[in-house]
């Protein structure tokens, strides 16, 4: 796949990264057009960059893509092991253990990718055509 724009930064893995991240990328959803998508890109892009400060290590980074139709966030870190989604319903009393099953109720696809030394957890949003119009600057 060809992504016509991708905008990359590294985050600390403080708890202030979930807060980077949605800004980064709430002005570069807003700069590309795609206001449409927004929510659900930073709610899904939060809880990929939460769980990578819970189950990951550092060094961290998020990057956000412009595909023909859709956003790809991914969000790496140094720990080459892939988690899966939880295989049932989680308890109401739990306080973790949803965040990849919201990714999963946002995403059009996600998915993890391992390469050499780190791991990627990523998603994408299917964004309506017509939004796919990057401002200019």
């Amino acid at each position: 796949m060809s992504y016509q724009h991708v905008v990359a930064a590294p985050l600390t893995g403080e708890p202030a990264s979930v807060r980077e991240a949605r800004r980064l990328l709430s002005r570069t959803l807003e700069g590309w057009g795609v206001s449409e998508s927004a929510d659900a890109v930073l709610l899904a892009a939060s809880e990929l960059v939460t769980n990578a400060m819970r189950h990951g290590r550092p060094p961290m980074r998020v990057a956000v893509a412009l595909g023909e139709d859709h956003v790809r966030v991914g969000v790496s870190d140094s720990l080459p092991q892939c988690v899966a989604a939880g295989s049932g319903p989680v308890d109401e009393d739990a306080e973790s253990g949803r965040g990849l099953n919201i990714v999963a109720a946002l995403s059009s696809d996600w998915g993890c990718s391992i390469g050499s030394g780190h791991k990627e957890v990523w998603f994408t949003v299917d964004v309506p055509h017509q939004q796919l119009e990057p401002a200019a600057g």
